[in-house]
């Protein structure tokens, strides 16, 4: 709604099926219609697999249902490295709302080496980025 500008008629379908009877006063839907976002921020990590109902495998990074994807690698946490996965996003928030998006924050986490000059070489970065932006 806050990108959109309006209630979709899902949403509005179902606050009916549910009783909810959501009181509007007049100049509010001009309101709505004006008062919308100008960009979409968000912040990407992973994509998650998941098992079929009744199938096996262990739930990883806290997710219930997910399970490693061998497709992809993943980070010493276990989340899945999917650059791809940045690229899908981006595609769907976009055809779904037609707004600027800008990426907060994207990255994963690794243990550090500090150098001893206190540098960190941390190609593994630079090459996630790298795959993102090939994309």
């Amino acid at each position: 709604m806050q990108l959109r500008g309006y209630y979709p008629s899902y949403v509005l379908n179902e606050w009916e099926r549910r009783g909810f009877n959501i009181k509007m006063e007049d100049g509010d839907l001009d309101v709505l219609r004006e008062g919308t976002c100008d960009y979409l921020g968000f912040s990407y990590y992973m994509t998650n697999a998941v098992k079929a109902e009744g199938g096996t495998g262990d739930a990883i990074s806290g997710f219930e249902g997910s399970v490693p994807n061998p497709y992809v690698k993943a980070s010493d946490w276990g989340w899945q490295i999917d650059p791809v996965g940045l690229r899908y996003a981006l595609c769907e928030l976009y055809e779904r709302y037609q707004k600027p998006l800008f990426i907060v924050e994207n990255g994963f986490g690794a243990y550090d080496k500090m150098e001893e000059d206190g540098s960190i070489n941390d190609d593994y970065r630079i090459d996630y980025l790298r795959a993102i932006l090939k994309r």
